[in-house]
């Protein structure tokens, strides 16, 4: 499962990171292994649940999820709002169509929200600030050759005041922990809120 886990996170980390697709934690990441260990194929719920108790997993037969943090799953039944219907599923069933594209519902539903109001010439000047100011990864300072567009507020637009460069590991980090950051602009070093009020609600 290690080895799965890893190929799944660098297709993640090619294809899907910088668009705000969400890695798991905890169930939610096995559960979405269980998918990809039959990607492009249809899988029962009773499948999916077996797959992850064999893998010391519970499932809560809430794969949509997975599909409201961006990862492009489609699902058999007709009701479902958060992720594609396909007539050749059965009711029961799902499946993982790609780990190069993010769930296009949810796609266009932050794109509606978010409205992209960060230009990339506006990330080319805060590069050139850091630079500038001798600085790399918010977070931890290293430098890099490229870096990931880190959220500031995990609450708030995606908007240049709301994103600092961060090193994929950091990315990573701050992602899986659903982490805000107060930033500091007078030394340009972002820092955990840990102690976030609603921290339940992450938690997994």
């Amino acid at each position: 499962m290690e080895q799965m886990s890893d190929e799944l996170m660098s297709a993640w980390q090619l294809n899907l990171q910088s668009l705000g697709v969400n890695w798991p934690s905890g169930n939610k990441k096995i559960v979405l292994l269980a998918l990809f260990s039959a990607l492009n194929n249809p899988i029962s719920q009773n499948e999916i649940l077996k797959w992850v108790a064999d893998h010391g997993g519970e499932y809560d037969r809430q794969a949509r999820h997975l599909a409201a943090d961006g990862w492009y799953i489609v699902s058999g039944n007709s009701r479902s709002t958060k992720m594609e219907v396909s007539s050749n599923l059965r009711r029961n069933q799902l499946m993982l169509v790609s780990v190069e594209k993010a769930n296009p519902i949810w796609l266009n539903e932050l794109q509606n929200s978010r409205k992209w109001a960060m230009s990339e010439g506006d990330w080319e000047k805060k590069l050139r600030v850091f630079e500038e100011a001798g600085r790399g990864c918010a977070i931890c300072g290293r430098h890099f050759a490229s870096y990931d567009k880190g959220h500031l507020d995990i609450q708030k637009p995606y908007t240049i005041d709301n994103i600092v460069p961060n090193c994929v590991e950091c990315n990573n980090w701050a992602q899986a922990r659903k982490l805000s950051f107060e930033f500091d602009s007078t030394i340009l070093v972002a820092r955990p809120i840990i102690h976030r009020p609603d921290a339940e609600e992450y938690s997994d």
